[in-house]
């Protein structure tokens, strides 16, 4: 069943709604009784609005994805850095071809997430960056590890894929379970990153 752009576009909104009306995150703001509670893990405070728009996501199609993925980071998980959050929104924001050069910078800017995103380091990343677009999924596939697929899909899904989508959505998704976000969910925003 395909979802009509309404739809797609009232899904959207309301996910984005939720953070302008709760701030960052959409942390609601305790009751009387939940004031004495344990504050909630890392990543809980964006899991709602990811989720939202996870459910968003799954009627857009597939070349619009990576960039709602990103924003969606971008605007609702206040507890990653400011230099990721920024680099999200700009993939969001710049043209096709500038994309490649703000992951770039992404991943510069955080080697260690992008190690333990991409088992090859920065050396598969300068391999991918030197390939011609046809080889680039393929390179992080055989340099990532993810030669019997991981989380984000199989290694036949890993190798049709676009290879900066790939590597934005490797980082997107270790960026989401080193803050504490629902492993399920991060994985649904990763896999959205990659296009699947």
């Amino acid at each position: 069943m395909r979802w009509d752009m309404p739809f797609v576009a009232t899904a959207w909104n309301s996910a984005l709604a939720c953070i302008a009306v709760s701030g960052p995150g959409c942390s609601k703001k305790p009751s009387p009784g939940e004031a004495g509670q344990a504050p909630a893990r890392p990543g809980a405070v964006c899991d709602e609005t990811l989720r939202r728009a996870d459910e968003a996501l799954r009627v857009v199609e597939p070349p619009e994805r990576m960039v709602l993925a990103s924003e969606a980071v971008a605007q609702s998980c206040p507890g990653l850095p400011e230099s990721a959050r920024s680099a999200f929104h700009l993939v969001a924001s710049v043209m096709d071809e500038e994309r490649p050069l703000v992951i770039a910078r992404m991943v510069a800017d955080h080697p260690g997430v992008w190690e333990k995103a991409c088992t090859g380091g920065a050396g598969a990343f300068a391999a991918l960056a030197a390939a011609a677009p046809a080889e680039k999924a393929a390179i992080l596939v055989d340099r990532c590890g993810l030669a019997s697929g991981n989380e984000l899909g199989t290694e036949a899904e890993l190798r049709a894929a676009d290879g900066m989508s790939l590597a934005l959505a490797l980082l997107l998704h270790r960026f989401l379970i080193d803050g504490g976000v629902e492993p399920a969910l991060a994985r649904a925003l990763g896999r959205a990153a990659v296009g699947l």
